[in-house]
């Protein structure tokens, strides 16, 4: 063999065991194969409860949820997941200020990037 279809086979290894991302049109990065929750709104709270609303991003069949009073550390918050476009979380103590991270889920594998929402505080109303 010469050297030359030596050359040709790597590259054909090489490129048949790649994996390759189309660049957003925008001229940006690419989209990552999980994208992150976007969009994230409130659309209802009380001084015990948020409702949230969002888009799941790219691929993502589902959103994981992290919430716990302003500071707490990732990974020692309350987890909720679900599969719908809204979550409602309740318990919440009045007077209290909240951080809440969500998280889409592609798969048992794949996760998106966590996107902070930011901090809440749920007032004491008075009847």
């Amino acid at each position: 063999m010469t050297k030359k279809t030596i050359f040709s086979i790597i590259m054909f290894v090489a490129l048949a065991t790649s994996t390759f991302y189309s660049c957003s049109s925008d001229g940006g990065e690419a989209e990552a194969s999980c994208g992150k929750v976007k969009n994230i709104g409130i659309s209802s709270i009380t001084p015990t409860m948020i409702s949230f609303y969002f888009d799941n991003g790219n691929n993502a069949n589902s959103t994981t949820v992290e919430y716990g009073v302003t500071g707490f550390t990732q990974g020692t918050g309350t987890t909720v997941i679900t599969s719908n476009s809204y979550i409602g979380i309740e318990n919440l103590s009045p007077g209290t200020t909240y951080d809440f991270y969500f998280t889409g889920i592609c798969s048992a594998t794949e996760k998106s990037e966590t996107v902070k929402k930011k901090q809440y505080y749920n007032k004491s109303w008075r009847v």
